[in-house]
């Protein structure tokens, strides 16, 4: 588990508009809270009244999609000393999911994010990938745009053995609503963060609708959102920009 850049928990990271007089609910949203809510646009409604918090919460989630790229940029190589393969090395933020890093840093973080590990299916030796919780960047195919959302929960997902066709690990990944309705804490907050009975409600929040990471032959699969490949002409498992996936 990584929250790096950031510091999660009730103790975690604080943005600079939480609290008194701006209470913006971004750190509680999506630091402090477990699991993180993934609030990453704000949809108002004409005619309907606009919280000055909201306009707070839209700041400091454009500067933590900003930290989260820029780190992703400074945390991907550009030249892999071990790479043989015939195919070049892309940079990340592909038309897919990209995790915030792609192997071990033993200056920030404490484990690799995704990893190969050697496991037991039936009585016979067998690939898993490690999908560990942490920040992933995902193109949601609907609308093309990527934003960066908390993967909540880790996951192990045996690798195919069939080297007849190349397969790809992915999410499906699509927007959803959250409305005030859904989460009282989305009522006006003015008096801080005590939620007032019959409080106008604030705006709608668009989230994303993940599924558990899976195999799949198609990469047009609807909503997929794709971060691995395994080659069928050599078995090599590698991210969708050809950096190889590391062992655990």
């Amino acid at each position: 588990m990584s929250g790096f850049p950031f510091t999660l928990g009730p103790l975690g990271s604080i943005f600079p508009l939480s609290g008194n007089p701006y209470w913006s609910r971004t750190t509680i949203a999506e630091i402090q809270t477990a699991p993180a809510k993934n609030y990453f646009l704000m949809a108002f409604k004409p005619g309907l009244p606009l919280q000055a918090s909201e306009l707070n919460e839209m700041q400091e989630v454009a500067c933590m999609q900003n930290t989260l790229t820029s780190t992703m940029m400074a945390s991907w190589p550009i030249y892999l000393a071990s790479h043989t393969g015939s195919n070049p090395i892309y940079g990340p933020g592909w038309n897919g999911t990209t995790p915030l890093y792609p192997q071990f840093d033993d200056e920030n973080t404490t484990t690799n994010m995704v990893g190969i590990s050697a496991g037991i299916s039936a009585g016979s030796p067998i690939n898993r990938i490690l999908v560990k919780k942490g920040w992933y960047l995902m193109t949601i195919k609907s609308s093309a745009l990527k934003h960066w959302i908390y993967l909540n929960n880790d996951y192990a997902v045996d690798v195919p053995s069939d080297n007849n066709y190349t397969y790809y690990l992915g999410f499906t990944a699509s927007y959803d609503t959250v409305k005030p309705s859904e989460d009282p804490a989305l009522y006006d907050n003015s008096s801080g963060t005590t939620i007032i009975v019959g409080a106008p409600a604030g705006a709608d929040r668009i989230t994303v609708n993940i599924s558990a990471p899976f195999w799949t032959i198609d990469k047009n699969t609807a909503d997929f959102s794709a971060m691995i490949k395994k080659i069928n002409t050599d078995g090599d498992i590698l991210y969708m920009n050809n950096v190889p996936v590391p062992g655990e």
